[in-house]
């Protein structure tokens, strides 16, 4: 895991001093080692967290003594060792035991056809010295981050936009469609950034860039891999569970020490539990988990249960409390390390704990993310289904009855804007992360901006229409929720810290196993029906079958008491951008507190957070 900044272009434009305090500016995500490799085409500068082949040889840049092809590489190659003893087999020597001599010495022997054979967390550029091009890729899930931005006669990129910002004469403005999506969907989606003028990479695609311009193109759909080919409910079960097991021990690969986070719920528990048998099988040694919890509004903390799973398991357990003051103080540091607004409140305890783990010495460690959308864990998954069936069961009449009847008004509660949708054919699920309706988004935002990603989504997902409606869930959620929002949370906030978060349940081999599964399967009468069939033979019942929480914790409680005042601050801010309605505003500082409008606060509150450090600081 590390941080990469490149330029492609005319290097001699740019003072090199400039270049190598750009690359500072990402010294927390690999403050191991750096280096800076210059020609007549490209800059490339890496900062190295080293937890493959600790030593030197395991540096970048790295090139290519064959070809002279240059890479910088985030990530892992979970699977480099198979891909090694591969081009070992053809011929290909090697210097290092690193993963990143593999992927480069990889494309020199399949090209492009590389990221089919890489099962891992990855964003790299490889200069390709016969070509004189650049090619680039993100992950399947969009784990690790690629941001660009063409400046004067360069193309950058950089794992973060604060090391490409020093490259602009003057500070982009914010992108209007990216804050309107940002309000949406939580985060700007699917390319854009909150800047004018920078791009991110899509996840699972690359980029390929030379004298003919720039190429972005998808180089895996997870939609092609939906079948109900696996309708075996016991051998389905055999399956899923020697690949989770299979997965979990790619993730151990290292020259580290690997530990796990554990908040009791049934994903990070599962997780542990399987890395905690592996360890003790294979090791025989115990794993080291950890927790976080607060010192009041209790019935948020889940520290009792995962201590519970700690014991069951035999981990070294280390938890660790927040207080509201805690909260409020490491705010401003979260907005900063995510370099844009992210609407997901669970930033600052992946943050905080991400900064304990460090305390401990520990560089890597495992995480639950990804079961949720894989095996249908969310409830309100259920609950969109529902409107789907209504909107396919009723015939066209009796919709338009029903809104005639129907009273909808601009400030109706979400259900009301789902039954509205179903009964004019709208797309009903919009991600599982949506915020701010379309009513809410048009009495909020005082300027205009694009018609939303959905339409874009709604026309790729048309070959697919004949699967079932979850499958929609799934592929918007993969792209405009797990590429755009978990992961990015997980990546800045663990980085931030030089911490390498992994997440097993994201594997690209077990999602395309699970979605050959049939629905009525997948399914079921209970969330996460599969997953808990097997968990169950390695935790507590208790644990397995207690309800869903979610993780949680009282921000918006900890924010009123904290910030009692923070409409002046709000609509002080709202006099510099203009963004924002100032009713809607007040109706939110009036409304904040309830279940309904706590997202649409946190909103706001971090992005006039981010505004203020951006272009109200001195």
């Amino acid at each position: 895991m590390c941080g990469i900044l490149g330029l492609f272009g005319n290097p001699k434009s740019v003072d090199i001093n400039l270049f190598k305090k750009a690359l500072d500016k990402i010294a927390h995500r690999g403050p191991d080692a750096h280096g800076v490799y210059e020609n007549e085409d490209i800059i490339f500068g890496h900062r190295r967290l080293s937890i493959i082949d600790l030593s030197p040889l395991g540096n970048q840049p790295m090139v290519d003594e064959e070809t002279n092809n240059v890479i910088i590489f985030n990530g892992e190659i979970y699977n480099y060792k198979s891909i090694r003893d591969f081009l070992t087999s053809k011929g290909i020597r090697f210097n290092s035991s690193s993963d990143t001599e593999v992927l480069l010495k990889a494309y020199r022997y399949f090209g492009v056809e590389v990221l089919s054979k890489l099962r891992g967390m990855f964003s790299f550029c490889i200069y390709d010295a016969d070509k004189k091009s650049l090619f680039f890729a993100r992950d399947r899930f969009g784990k690790k981050p690629f941001y660009y931005a063409f400046i004067k006669e360069n193309f950058l990129f950089s794992s973060e936009i604060k090391a490409l910002l020093p490259f602009f004469d003057k500070k982009p403005l914010p992108d209007k469609n990216g804050v309107a999506d940002y309000f949406r969907y939580l985060a700007p989606s699917y390319g854009k950034t909150i800047y004018e003028g920078i791009y991110k990479l899509p996840p699972s695609c690359f980029g390929i860039l030379d004298k003919n311009g720039l190429l972005i193109k998808e180089y895996y759909n997870p939609l092609e891999y939906a079948s109900k080919s696996h309708q075996n409910e016991g051998q389905v079960l055999k399956d899923i569970e020697e690949k989770l097991i299979e997965s979990v021990e790619l993730r151990l690969v290292g020259d580290v020490e690997v530990a796990s986070l554990l908040s009791g719920g049934l994903d990070s528990s599962f997780v542990s539990a399987l890395y905690s048998k592996i360890a003790k099988d294979k090791f025989n040694r115990n794993i080291n988990t950890f927790s976080i919890g607060y010192d009041e509004y209790e019935h948020y903390s889940e520290l009792s249960w995962a201590l519970k799973v700690s014991n069951f398991i035999g981990s070294n357990h280390h938890p660790i409390t927040i207080s509201s003051k805690d909260f409020i103080d490491k705010i401003d540091e979260v907005v900063y390390f995510l370099d844009e607004p992210i609407n997901d409140p669970a930033t600052l305890p992946t943050y905080v704990i991400s900064s304990y783990i460090k305390e401990n010495g520990i560089k890597v460690a495992l995480s639950g993310e990804g079961s949720d959308e894989l095996f249908f864990g969310y409830d309100m998954y259920y609950k969109y289904l529902a409107y789907d069936e209504l909107s396919k069961s009723l015939k066209k009449e009796s919709k338009e009855l029903l809104l005639e009847s129907i009273n909808f008004q601009e400030n109706m509660s979400k259900y009301q804007e789902f039954l509205r949708r179903a009964l004019k054919d709208e797309v009903v699920f919009r991600t599982i992360g949506e915020c701010f309706t379309e009513f809410e988004l048009k009495k909020f935002l005082r300027f205009s901006y694009e018609n939303n990603q959905i339409e874009l989504f709604s026309k790729r997902f048309e070959p697919f229409k004949h699967h079932h409606q979850s499958l929609w869930y799934y592929f918007v959620d993969m792209y405009m929720w797990i590429g755009e929002v978990l992961m990015m949370k997980v990546d800045k906030m663990a980085m931030a810290h030089s911490v390498e978060l992994r997440a097993p349940m994201l594997d690209h081999e077990l999602h395309q196993l699970v979605l050959n599964v049939d629905p009525t399967l997948r399914i079921s009468n209970q969330n996460k029906h599969l997953l808990k069939k097997i968990a169950i033979k390695y935790l507590p019942e208790e644990i397995v079958y207690r309800r869903k929480k979610g993780f949680s914790y009282p921000f918006i409680e900890w924010f009123y008491k904290e910030k009692k005042d923070f409409l002046k601050d709000w609509l002080n801010v709202n006099k510099e951008h203009g963004f924002f309605d100032e009713g809607f505003l007040r109706f939110l500082y009036e409304n904040g507190n309830s279940k309904a409008y706590k997202h649409h606060v946190w909103a706001v509150e971090i992005f006039n957070r981010w505004f203020k450090q951006n272009y109200l600081s001195n």
